[in-house]
């Protein structure tokens, strides 16, 4: 599905500056070369490679696609950011299920949780579409 495209890391784990260094990594490149989407794996790795998208003059989302995970709010980031909320509060009552379910003898079993994707922030003249919902497959050990 994706051919060559690279995948990289940020030694930093998950800030703005590592996705300006990940971001200008990806970006700084011959135009033709240049990818035309990013999924960053957070909200604010996302907010770094729009940043870097800007300062070699793209527009975010005319020229590239931006989205991260994890639904936090970036007030201070003049985007919209397509976002994948992942519904972590959730996710860890259902986990927290399963584990004492296991300490109590009982057989974990499979759940399915839902994610969504939304928009945050302030909005841009152009916006990508915005999804409806998805599910997650969560099993238990």
């Amino acid at each position: 599905v994706f051919g060559e495209a690279p995948a990289l890391q940020t030694a930093d784990g998950s800030s703005v500056e590592g996705g300006l260094v990940a971001g200008r990594a990806l970006l700084d490149v011959d135009p033709g070369e240049r990818p035309t989407a990013i999924v960053a794996q957070s909200d604010v790795i996302a907010a770094g490679v729009i940043r870097a998208a800007e300062d070699l003059g793209m527009r975010v989302p005319g020229d590239l696609s931006v989205t991260g995970f994890d639904g936090v709010d970036l007030p201070w980031l003049p985007h919209r950011l397509t976002t994948m909320d992942q519904q972590g509060r959730e996710k860890g009552r259902i986990l927290g299920t399963l584990v004492r379910r296991t300490l109590a003898g009982g057989r974990p079993r499979s759940v399915t949780q839902p994610i969504s994707s939304s928009m945050s922030s302030v909005p841009l003249e152009i916006a990508t579409p915005r999804m409806s919902s998805m599910s997650a497959r969560v099993t238990g050990w």
